[in-house]
């Protein structure tokens, strides 16, 4: 990372982990002397969640394995931008200008945090909240789930959530 990279961005690690796993972080900020840049932070509650993402100006979620992320599509819902990995499944974030998608390496997430500082992040957060609005509304969503039971109960394929894993 450039030197001067963390005087326009500052990190919240936010969420669950194990414990092994979440002192190896601690360790790593406290051996990097970043402790007034990235603070590590127990997971937050169900009521304060909203109000919490909504004190942020970029959503990362960069997971080895994600099924289908709430986190990630409530902050886009409240307008964030996301940078997101490729597991997370959700690449129309980037299609729509809502984010960025990204490797789970430091080569990668270094180089899409980087164009954070060149990206109209108000317009990304916009683009991301009305992707939510298109695709996943309660509305919408139970159409979806509708057409995924007609096409398992007459053996067709005729909604776009099918995957073709061949």
């Amino acid at each position: 990372m450039p030197d001067k990279f963390f005087e326009s961005f500052y990190f919240e690690i936010t969420g669950p982990g194990e414990q092994k796993y979440i002192k190896n972080i601690k360790d790593k900020i406290k051996d990097l002397s970043i402790t007034d840049k990235v603070l590590l932070k127990d997971p937050i509650s169900r009521e304060k969640k909203v109000q919490y993402l909504k004190g942020a100006d970029v959503f990362i979620l960069p997971s080895f394995e994600e099924g289908d992320s709430i986190a990630l599509k409530e902050a886009m819902a409240i307008g964030m931008p996301v940078l997101l990995s490729k597991q997370c499944r959700l690449d129309i974030v980037e299609e729509i200008g809502g984010g960025y998608v990204m490797e789970t390496n430091k080569d990668s997430i270094a180089s899409t945090l980087l164009k954070l500082s060149k990206s109209d992040l108000e317009k990304m957060g916009g683009n991301a909240r009305q992707s939510i609005i298109n695709n996943y509304d309660n509305n919408m969503c139970s159409k979806r789930i509708a057409q995924i039971y007609i096409d398992i109960h007459t053996c067709s394929k005729n909604s776009k959530d099918w995957v073709d894993a061949g």
